[in-house]
């Protein structure tokens, strides 16, 4: 089931489908939350964070794009939050790669990591939108949620992926040794 049909049951007082709707978010925030900080245990409190607001709220706040694209801007500004409580300002790739782990992909070649890293990095300079369509594509959301998130039809996304995604590799081929 995806996460739009399981919200509507949860509205309408459905506790299954309203459990089934923060498992699968749970998931997808600490996801996230990894990818944006690096940190397990920061990730893990982020998804809390984000998880507390969104049962506090997600029956009140009236919804008027996707709640996949409201509930990733919740996690989205408890990211934030968490920079400013350490004092940091938040930058989409501001990490050591040395020590960063991609979730269910340990065995990456780390020198191969660095380079994707500043291959994205690159990216969110020359194009902030496609390194954040990017990005949600990484993280699970459907092609759906991302269109709406982007006012795009399927056909521009699809286009927008495959830039981003040759723009990564042409990068990350160019110097094998950075």
């Amino acid at each position: 089931m995806d996460l739009e049909h399981l919200y509507k049951q949860a509205l309408a007082n459905d506790s299954d489908a309203e459990d089934k709707f923060f498992a699968i978010l749970r998931d997808r925030f600490v996801r996230c939350a990894k990818l944006k900080v690096g940190s397990g245990e920061d990730a893990e409190d982020i998804a809390q964070k984000s998880l507390e607001v969104v049962f506090r709220k997600y029956k009140q706040v009236p919804i008027s794009s996707s709640i996949t694209a409201w509930v990733h801007q919740v996690m989205y500004y408890e990211v934030q939050r968490h920079y400013r409580d350490k004092g940091r300002t938040s930058r989409l790739f501001d990490y050591a790669p040395d020590t960063y782990e991609l979730p269910d992909q340990t065995s990456v070649d780390p020198l191969l990591r660095r380079r994707i890293f500043r291959c994205l990095g690159e990216l969110v300079k020359r194009n902030r939108r496609y390194a954040k369509i990017l990005l949600m594509k990484r993280e699970g959301c459907s092609t759906e949620d991302i269109c709406r998130a982007f006012k795009l039809k399927r056909s521009n996304l699809y286009v927008i992926l495959a830039r981003a995604r040759q723009t990564l590799k042409e990068c990350v081929e160019k110097d094998p040794h950075r």
